[in-house]
């Protein structure tokens, strides 16, 4: 990721500083880092600074990194000018594509949150995991009555189905670069008709990393329409069986297996595996609908700025961990202007989010932006707010 290594900072910024579309709002600081809360072409992140064997180390913090990383790179040569650093080495130069600048078949995690009847009377799909995107990108075609989104955490992939996209005009995809047991909970109830999983990691070692267990099949059942099925292929046949057990523990279930089922389109990497001679089997499963969906309203505001002596306190609490979710406080910076942050983790222990609560001219909120509206995340700001005001709502 880009950074820069710089041998001395001459200047001291006068903050807020604002030159073209890059803006400084505050620095913070404690004995281990300097945090910039900046803007780069109106989108809202942090920087860091630290000092690093006798230079210093100016990268992106992970808690808050924008998803262009030409932005990024615009931010950090932009902080380095302003603070005038002597630049020692960097890797700036390397990134020259303006990747996806911000295309608009890249969703947002909040996109649902802003635009809950966007799938409204539409047919919908939805792949985990689609790698090359032979598979999503075929069936797009072959439906263009439909709408696919398509989820790849591994960045190369993701850009390469965007450029394809455009390429090769297929407006009815929308691609999602993060964890899919998050993106699945911001979506509406009953919105899909398919889910398709083809070849996720196994996991045999380390089940608990697996993306295909009961807390994503519920999640799976809820988003699904009457009669949608959740598809999951795999060569795995230890994955496949504990997959099979999985579906047996619900009381209800209606489900199909298939071994070395043909399909309309085969992944690259399910050809490899042919060729070897290895058995590709299948579990579909028909939703299986509740009557009624346990809803929890949350709309993670502070009733309160939160005061200094407090956030100090807090910051050496032990993590607050129960029923899978966790409350974690992690760091404390002040700022020259009386605003201080903390740097918390909340939400399902297996998959939580990283915010800062920022308090200000004695208002407390969540920067850059607030956790998504999913039921870990609320039931983890009801027991922060447990925390800080001694009650639950």
């Amino acid at each position: 990721m880009p950074h820069i290594y710089a041998k001395y900072i001459s200047k001291v910024l006068e903050l807020p500083l604002k030159r073209d579309n890059f803006i400084v709002y505050d620095r913070f600081v404690n004995e281990r880092a300097e945090l910039f809360f900046v803007s780069q072409d109106g989108v809202d992140f942090a920087l860091t600074l630290r000092r690093k064997n006798n230079r210093y180390l100016i990268k992106y913090d992970k808690a808050t990194r924008p998803a262009s990383t030409f932005i990024l790179t615009k931010a950090l040569s932009n902080l380095a000018i302003a603070l005038e650093c002597e630049v020692e080495n960097s890797n700036l130069a390397l990134v020259q594509k303006k990747e996806s600048e911000v295309s608009p078949w890249l969703l947002k995690p909040n996109f649902f949150e802003k635009n809950p009847t966007f799938l409204d009377g539409k047919q919908a799909e939805l792949e985990v995991g689609f790698g090359s995107g032979r598979h999503l990108s075929a069936i797009a075609q072959e439906f263009k009555e439909k709408i696919f989104f398509g989820i790849e955490i591994y960045k190369p992939a993701a850009l390469q189905l965007l450029g394809r996209i455009e390429r090769e005009n297929m407006p009815n995809i929308f691609v999602v670069d993060f964890d899919a047991r998050l993106f699945l909970q911001t979506l509406p109830s009953d919105s899909l008709d398919k889910i398709h999983i083809h070849f996720p990691v196994p996991w045999n070692d380390s089940p608990h990393r697996r993306v295909f267990v009961k807390k994503f099949i519920d999640e799976a059942f809820r988003v699904l329409k009457p009669n949608g099925t959740l598809e999951l292929r795999s060569d795995d046949e230890v994955y496949f069986k504990d997959a099979c057990g999985l579906i047996l523990e619900y009381k209800t279930s209606n489900f199909h297996v298939f071994k070395n089922r043909q399909i309309l389109v085969s992944s690259k990497y399910e050809d490899r595996w042919k060729k070897q001679g290895k058995d590709i089997y299948d579990l579909i499963i028909t939703a299986v609908k509740k009557q009624n969906d346990d809803k929890i309203e949350c709309n993670f505001d502070f009733e309160n700025a939160m005061d200094i002596s407090i956030a100090e306190q807090i910051c050496s609490l032990p993590a607050i961990v129960f029923d899978g979710i966790v409350v974690r406080f992690e760091d404390a910076f002040k700022s020259e202007s009386g605003a201080f942050i903390i740097k918390i983790i909340l939400g399902s222990v297996d998959m939580p989010e990283s915010k800062y609560i920022y308090t200000r001219d004695g208002i407390s909120s969540f920067y850059p932006t607030k956790p998504l509206p999913i039921r870990d995340n609320m039931i983890a700001f009801k027991k922060l707010k447990e925390k800080l005001y001694g009650k639950s709502n």
